[in-house]
């Protein structure tokens, strides 16, 4: 888990319509991320490597021979380097939005009027719970050192009692 306020978040936008894609990296982009669009979800996956914060995934991705949202969603998630993913349809599909929310989706976003700035609030809210562990973290390891600290004084106190 890297620390926000120290390095750029990395997002990827994953749908085949490239100019909802490149409108919605427009929006979403500043000083503090790197957006990366794919057109299918296997370039996503091979772009893995870059080790994304947030993948914006939509569910329908066209092609005969290509991977849907679900199915990559899943291939995210097994990777398991902590991608928090949005996923994004045309359909308001409870059936949909239930089935990636169980395979470990954030949260699951209608393409309609209202769609970017409803993933600009979700990115907000990843990015404040990243934020929130990231100190959380940091907040265990004082306690370790501390303790470390402690144990290390306790040791010595002893020494130098058993050899006054």
């Amino acid at each position: 888990m890297k620390d926000l306020s120290t390095s750029k978040k990395v997002i990827f936008i994953v749908d085949d319509q490239l100019v909802f894609s490149n409108i919605l990296k427009s929006e979403i982009q500043d000083a503090t991320s790197m957006v990366h669009i794919f057109l299918n979800g296997e370039d996503c996956l091979e772009a893995m490597y870059l080790i994304p914060d947030v993948v914006i995934l939509d569910y329908e991705l066209d092609g005969d021979d290509r991977m849907n949202g679900i199915q990559v969603l899943r291939k995210i998630k097994e990777a398991d380097l902590g991608a928090e993913v949005i996923m994004l349809s045309a359909h308001e599909d409870l059936s949909i939005a239930t089935a990636s929310i169980k395979l470990g989706a954030y949260d699951y976003v209608v393409k309609n009027e209202h769609a970017i700035d409803n993933v600009k609030n979700k990115i907000r809210h990843i990015e404040r719970k990243m934020e929130v562990m990231y100190e959380v973290k940091a907040l265990r390891l004082l306690k370790m050192k501390m303790l470390i600290a402690i144990a290390i004084g306790l040791f010595f106190s002893i020494l130098v009692i058993q050899f006054s």
